[in-house]
């Protein structure tokens, strides 16, 4: 499992409207996470409160990529 903050320096509530943002992350994975396909999955929290701010359908994370781990 990889925690991660993007954009740290860029709040939320100044992102462009119907664009799409891009944060690039080289994550540190466990050593011991075996070989396999894995889903990335990504939410955007209050910086101040640590809530999760759910999209429209309620959901809390977006799938955002997979990766495979050899």
């Amino acid at each position: 499992m990889f925690f991660g903050s993007a954009f740290d320096n860029w709040a939320a509530k100044n992102w462009p409207v119907g664009q799409t943002m891009q944060h690039i992350v080289d994550p540190v994975l466990l050593h011991s996470l075996p070989p396999g396909e894995y889903i990335v999955r990504v939410k955007v929290t209050n910086r101040q409160t640590g809530q999760a701010q759910a999209k429209a359908n309620g959901q809390d994370k977006v799938e955002a990529t997979g990766i495979t781990v050899e």
